[in-house]
């Protein structure tokens, strides 16, 4: 543990907190509370990130937190043009009618991606439609993968 780097703990840490924002707090962001009460803590959270990194981890660490922004501007992209797409593609038969007027559900799955161990949280949000299930999907993977992305181009650029 004396050999391991304080970004190590920084990145789990981090992975933990967005896995915990993803589950318990997706559909609260989108149906009662305000979108720019995330970005802020956000900013705190890489504001505190910044300050106890070393000073050759910060930049990674800072890339590292940039998960949660890219989570809250696609959670933000969603919350505006959800009910947009949803009508449309209600208009062009490609959900079924019974999904209108609907906004977002986030789903949960919690017994595997094979199972049908999904939840939502039924006293926010109604039944989920495929689209709920693929823009759910988004933003688990998105981030990482923005972030990944991220790193490999500031590694490759030193």
């Amino acid at each position: 543990m004396d050999n391991l780097p304080i970004g190590f703990f920084i990145l789990a840490g981090l992975i933990y907190a967005f896995f915990t924002l993803q589950y318990f707090f997706t559909q609260l962001f989108y149906s009662k509370y305000n979108i720019l009460i995330l970005f802020l803590v956000i900013s705190c959270i890489a504001t505190i990130i910044f300050f106890i990194s070393s000073k050759e981890e910060k930049i990674e660490n800072l890339l590292y937190c940039f998960g949660f922004f890219y989570y809250a501007i696609l959670l933000s992209l969603i919350k505006i043009f959800y009910r947009k797409l949803n009508s449309f593609l209600i208009a062009h038969e490609k959900i079924k009618t019974k999904f209108s007027n609907k906004g977002f559900t986030y789903v949960s799955y919690h017994k595997g991606i094979f199972d049908r161990g999904n939840s939502w949280d039924e006293n926010l949000a109604t039944n989920p439609s495929w689209l709920d299930h693929l823009f759910s999907w988004a933003l688990i993977i998105f981030p990482f993968v923005f972030v990944f992305i991220s790193v490999v181009i500031y590694r490759n650029g030193r």
